[in-house]
């Protein structure tokens, strides 16, 4: 039907949730933040504040691989497009975090090297996971200890 929303699926488990709650709570402890998990509307997952002052916006990934299995983090293009843009008009940075099997890193979204291809999911069933994404150099991810 013309003019009707398709809600999509949300397919956030509580197990990803908590995995997410788990990576933000080490760079709470890093940078000495409190993390505000975000609503949907954002695109992003946390807003990280210093006392009352918003410091960072942050999107979580957490990959179920070694860090060496790829050579490249593929991430949906709208993911970064809402960081950056989230970053032009507030000046606050948007990270993208990974954490995968071996080490956790981040790279600031303004950061990225738009290197654009079509890709996505497959094993869900759902045409909407394809879609134009961005592959990232593991190599431009700076690591932190966990």
């Amino acid at each position: 039907m013309e003019g009707v929303a398709v809600v999509r699926p949300t397919y956030e488990t509580e197990s990803d949730l908590r995995n997410e709650r788990d990576v933000v709570e080490v760079f709470n402890k890093l940078w000495g933040t409190q993390a505000h998990k975000l609503p949907r509307a954002y695109s992003l997952d946390y807003l990280l504040t210093r006392g009352s002052d918003a410091v960072a916006f942050v999107e979580i990934k957490c990959r179920q691989v070694p860090s060496g299995k790829y050579d490249t983090l593929m991430i949906s293009m709208a993911k970064i497009l809402k960081g950056r843009a989230i970053t032009r008009e507030t000046g606050i940075p948007s990270v993208l975090v990974v954490k995968w099997n071996d080490k956790t890193g981040y790279v600031h979204m303004p950061e990225i090297d738009m290197d654009v291809r079509v890709g996505g999911r497959r094993d869900r069933g759902d045409a909407q996971d394809i879609e134009p994404v961005c592959m990232i150099p593991i190599n431009s991810f700076r690591g932190v200890e966990t």
